[in-house]
């Protein structure tokens, strides 16, 4: 996809930047904007005009420069766009704007610098659209559209980051039913069982909790088993007691009484607690089956069925969490002969 003069219409409105771009064959339309002003942050006005049907993000990059991600849901041949940049300032393109593959690693820490207000987001609601959840049990939709690549959601996994000012890192790695999406260039509709309401877990640099640096793959790899665990002890916790999951505390780093090291002992620690939690979880699944076999109607009001809500809930999260905990559990490589840990 191109993007010429005559593809970008200048407004004569202050304050304002519009452009029309070429979507057909893109599904995430990605481009750098020049600005002849430079733009200190967005005021409490700024807003998203155009388009309406489509996804859109806005971050302030460097100085005088604009970063534009759309989702072309709508799949438009060409995308109108208009962003209200709140200021009265005239403002205008400087050359042509850039189209971008992604962001990359010098263009992400400089969004990721930027003052509070420094970026927009056009939210659309959607009737069809999947979840994707962080360890820390941060969530976000995404409308569903079946051409949509692995590729494109780490994108939009990453101004999800920018927009509301989290943890920055850009080794984003996705899971779907406990397998990681590693084909960038998989579409959803290649991805078996994926559909509407589904949900994509995230890990960051191999679960890396914030602000931990690590020397090996294997040390990374443990950190964000023992993340997941905890989160998923937790909900077998709420299984037990038949508690409300939305009362659940939800953790992104390990319990401070762990410690993680590459020593057999601390690996045969951690291989015990996830025994426990599987004992423990078999009991619970055994109450979720009984709840299933029953097939009972209840009324939304009565007891019963709160329970069984609650059974059901809490004993899938643990799921959720026990699958991606598995995973990476599974890649841990066990050398007896040199008594050291790997990670695959």
């Amino acid at each position: 996809m191109e993007c010429n003069d005559e593809d970008l219409v200048r407004s004569n409105k202050t304050g304002h930047l519009k452009g029309r771009l070429v979507g057909k064959g893109s599904k995430v339309l990605l481009y750098r904007f020049a600005l002849s002003e430079d733009i200190s942050s967005f005021s409490d006005s700024a807003k998203v005009v155009a388009p309406e049907a489509d996804l859109v993000f806005v971050f302030k990059a460097a100085l005088n420069q604009l970063i534009v991600v759309l989702l072309n849901i709508s799949n438009h041949a060409q995308v109108n766009v208009d962003i209200d940049l709140g200021c009265k300032q005239e403002v205008e393109v400087v050359g042509e704007p850039e189209r971008l593959a992604t962001i990359d690693s010098i263009t992400a820490k400089d969004i990721a610098c930027q003052p509070p207000k420094s970026s927009l987001y056009s939210e659309k609601n959607t009737s069809s659209f999947f979840e994707m959840v962080t360890v820390s049990d941060k969530r976000f939709k995404l409308p569903y559209d079946p051409e949509l690549t692995v590729k494109d959601l780490k994108l939009l996994t990453l101004c999800f980051n920018f927009h509301r000012r989290f943890q920055f890192n850009d080794a984003i790695h996705l899971f779907f039913l406990a397998t990681e999406l590693t084909n960038d260039f998989q579409k959803l509709s290649a991805i078996p069982r994926f559909g509407p309401n589904s949900v994509i877990h995230i890990a960051l640099s191999g679960g890396r909790a914030p602000g931990i640096q690590f020397d090996s793959p294997y040390l990374a790899n443990f950190n964000n088993i023992e993340i997941l665990l905890r989160n998923a002890n937790e909900c077998n916790k709420f299984a037990k007691k038949n508690t409300n999951a939305r009362e659940r505390e939800r953790f992104s780093e390990p319990s401070f009484d762990v410690e993680i090291n590459e020593s057999f002992g601390a690996f045969g620690d951690i291989t015990e607690r996830i025994g426990q939690l599987m004992v423990s979880y078999s009991t619970q699944l055994n109450r979720l089956a009984d709840v299933l076999d029953k097939d009972e109607r209840m009324s939304p009001n009565s007891r019963k069925y709160d329970e069984a809500k609650q059974i059901i809930q809490n004993n899938l999260d643990t799921a959720r969490y026990a699958g991606p905990m598995m995973k990476n559990f599974s890649s841990v490589r066990v050398d007896i002969t040199n008594n050291r840990l790997n990670s695959t």
